[in-house]
């Protein structure tokens, strides 16, 4: 049974909808007006209930048929901007990303609010789908009834969605991104050795010697470096740096 209807209006369509309903599913039950219209009078509460009452108590001629009192009904708890609501809703309503199915319900909602002719539903439920379903109903020949094109646009948005969901699953996975190349790191510009106690394994600068002066240096304890005999080499004060890491110049012959 449907829910008591207390008068408000924005529950009354909901309500006069469910009566409805109820009618269809019982025909022998609810054939008569008469029957009918104790049905609805006996689920009014509150303002409605009194109101249907006071019907009752003045056996008031809207009593006599259905759709009479259907229209004192409408009369009374009737939205009277529900039609121009419903148009500006209907002319904004988009399919989107969402199915097709979702975009239909909410639309059939707004067209039976609207008033509008089949020409004019036809139309707004064409302008409100997706791209992709205006593509595809363009391939062929468009129904010009709504329920007929309801049903293609289900068949024509259920394919989409399949194929997008077969190229997701079969697609190959993306390349990872090269790795980068580095510049290679400079070679070092000069050598070093440790130093030692010998002379020829000092990190120092050393002039080109002939091998005769590189060997009468040494015969006679000079300074590989400046000759003289007041030092050795590893101590010189004319080389260009002192201790370990200095730059080695290669003298003649073989120290």
């Amino acid at each position: 049974m449907p829910e008591r209807f207390s008068g408000r209006r924005e529950s009354y369509r909901g309500f006069l909808m469910s009566c409805e309903i109820l009618f269809a599913l019982n025909p022998r039950t609810y054939q008569s007006d008469f029957v009918r219209i104790r049905t609805v009078i006996s689920l009014f509460s509150d303002e409605a209930q009194v109101w249907a009452h006071n019907l009752l108590r003045t056996a008031d001629p809207v009593l006599q048929s259905w759709n009479s009192f259907l229209s004192a009904m409408n009369q009374l708890y009737e939205d009277p901007q529900r039609s121009d609501f419903a148009q500006a809703q209907i002319r904004q309503l988009r399919q989107g990303r969402r199915p097709i199915e979702d975009y239909t319900i909410e639309f059939r909602r707004l067209a039976s609010e609207t008033g509008w002719n089949e020409t004019a539903l036809v139309s707004q439920f064409r302008w409100g789908l997706s791209e992709s379903v205006k593509d595809e109903l363009a391939r062929g020949e468009t129904p010009t009834a709504l329920e007929p094109l309801i049903r293609l646009v289900l068949q024509i948005d259920r394919r989409i969605r399949e194929r997008v969901r077969e190229r997701t699953l079969f697609s190959p996975p993306p390349r990872p991104p090269a790795p980068r190349m580095l510049a290679p790191s400079p070679l070092p510009t000069t050598s070093t050795i440790p130093s030692t106690e010998e002379p020829m394994q000092l990190n120092v600068v050393r002039r080109r010697l002939t091998p005769q002066e590189n060997q009468h240096r040494r015969d006679n304890g000079l300074c590989l470096y400046c000759g003289k005999n007041t030092h050795l080499v590893r101590d010189c004060p004319d080389t260009p740096t002192q201790g370990v890491g200095r730059k080695i110049y290669h003298g003649g012959g073989h120290d």
